[in-house]
């Protein structure tokens, strides 16, 4: 009698049965169609272990712990632990169940949905036909599931996720890196995973808890748990590379998989790197790509960034600015107010102008006119729209031109860190005269320091050019200083 004959299409679907990272290799297309595919060692690692854990899950085995994996941005870290886990996984052990969050609910969708892509893609089900099928009265992005028991939802942090049990319970990303410097936001979410998320498991001596993230802050969420669930957790710490003694790997013996003291040489070569340090700072290149979770000591402006002066301004400018930060109150208690003139040229920010002192309502609108009147090139004039701005605004709008309020979306902790990267590369650059002292000494204060007027004013000028496009040169002629 004649052998049944097994064809290449056969082995390869048991292959990818058997083996995750194989299964990741094939279904990548489907997630990132015309998007190459770069492999590096750690994305069979990581495979492997995940692997790993699903099978002894399935199996009913306990675990010895959750699970942190600290990793740099734009590492397939996405990809390998929340998108396609989910679907090879399902191809063996169809009634486990996964809860995924993000920082976002849009985000966590977005990765579900590209979960159920691969799924209901032409490949996998002609691979997998007999393995389930999705059911048809819950099959959403957010939330589907199969007929032999398995579910996938997900939702964003601090979302609401009552009545719902997983096998694996999964944070990605949990915490957005703009609002890591917000202790409301970084409170919130841990404990939103303390005490919501983390009771989520169906048996919590055998489901699977995973973080997977890049480092923000001391205390976000791997820092959290590490310190207060110390041995709970094991944790796969991946800097982007280990050139530096203060830069470490866990576990230790993953440092022989780097070349030259790199993790990812093909996507963070030195040139890239140098580029993340130019761009995030010292402090956000030793949290998002050395996973350090480095203190910040309340200590964000170190004293070298201070250190360019300028005796004569430029020529021309391509935007010059007003920047005004006012008091709440006209009490002999309030805040000074601070007032700022600064002009963009290329990458270089020059501070031209600047006021610190107590002014009531009406010294203050006239400190505008006269500041407009001296500085007719700053036809930006941006006022934080809190304290007496908008009577200011309110009182000036029919007056004068240009006038922009300005909403603060975020605390001035993260206002002040976003602008870090350029003091820390020297594209900043202060007046030579005595008085730029006290400007210095309040930034390296702060967010201690006493008054904090000109950190917002300076902050606000700064977010201004950073966030917007070049535009066409408008004459300087600001003179010596």
């Amino acid at each position: 009698m004649d052998r049944p004959r097994i064809t290449l299409e056969a082995v390869q679907r048991e292959i990818y049965k058997r083996e995750y990272y194989r299964f990741f290799l094939r279904a990548w297309d489907i997630i990132e169609p015309g998007t190459e595919f770069i492999d590096n060692w750690h994305v069979k690692y990581l495979c492997d272990i995940l692997q790993e854990e699903i099978t002894r899950i399935a199996a009913g085995k306990p675990k010895k712990q959750d699970l942190i994996i600290n990793i740099p941005p734009r590492s397939a870290k996405s990809s390998i632990v929340t998108m396609l886990l989910n679907a090879w996984a399902w191809i063996n052990y169809p009634h486990l169940k996964f809860i995924t969050a993000s920082y976002a609910a849009t985000l966590a969708t977005s990765h579900s949905r590209k979960t159920r892509d691969v799924i209901e893609s032409p490949w996998y089900q002609a691979s997998f036909p007999s393995a389930f099928h999705l059911k048809h009265d819950t099959n959403r992005a957010d939330e589907f599931e199969n007929n032999l028991g398995g579910v996938r939802k997900a939702v964003g942090s601090g979302g609401t996720i009552t009545g719902a049990g997983g096998d694996v319970i999964i944070a990605d990303d949990p915490l957005d890196p703009e609002s890591a410097y917000s202790d409301t936001e970084r409170e919130t979410v841990n404990r939103w995973w303390n005490q919501t998320m983390y009771s989520r498991l169906n048996n919590q001596k055998i489901g699977l808890r995973i973080i997977v993230m890049q480092r923000l802050h001391e205390e976000d969420l791997t820092g959290t748990v590490l310190k207060k669930l110390k041995g709970k957790y094991r944790l796969i710490k991946i800097p982007g590379e280990i050139n530096s003694d203060n830069v470490s790997v866990k576990p230790k013996d993953l440092e022989a998989k780097y070349k030259k003291g790199l993790f990812f040489p093909t996507r963070y070569d030195t040139e890239i790197l140098e580029g993340y340090k130019e761009s995030l700072g010292s402090m956000g290149y030793a949290n998002q790509i050395s996973q350090s979770g480095t203190p910040t000591d309340g200590t964000i402006y170190k004293r070298p960034f201070f250190r360019r002066r300028w005796k004569v301004l430029p020529a021309r400018f391509d935007e010059v600015v007003q920047s005004w930060d006012f008091a709440f109150k006209d009490l002999k208690t309030s805040d000074f107010v601070a007032g700022q003139v600064w002009g963009r040229k290329g990458a270089m920010y020059f501070l031209i102008y600047r006021l610190n002192e107590k002014l009531d309502f009406v010294a203050s609108v006239a400190a505008v006119k006269s500041v407009s009147a001296m500085y007719p090139q700053a036809t930006r004039i941006l006022i934080e729209d809190k304290a007496n701005g908008p009577a200011i605004i309110s009182s000036l709008k029919s007056k004068i031109s240009g006038i922009i309020p300005v909403k603060a979306e975020k605390s001035k902790v993260a206002r002040a860190h976003a602008t870090t990267p350029v003091w820390e590369s020297g594209n900043v650059i202060l007046p030579s005269d005595p008085g730029t002292e006290d400007f210095v000494e309040q930034h390296i204060k702060f967010p201690k320091s006493k008054n904090d007027d000109e950190v917002d004013a300076s902050n606000q000028a700064l977010n201004h050019f950073i966030k917007n496009k070049p535009k066409s040169s408008v004459l300087g002629g600001m003179g010596k200083q």
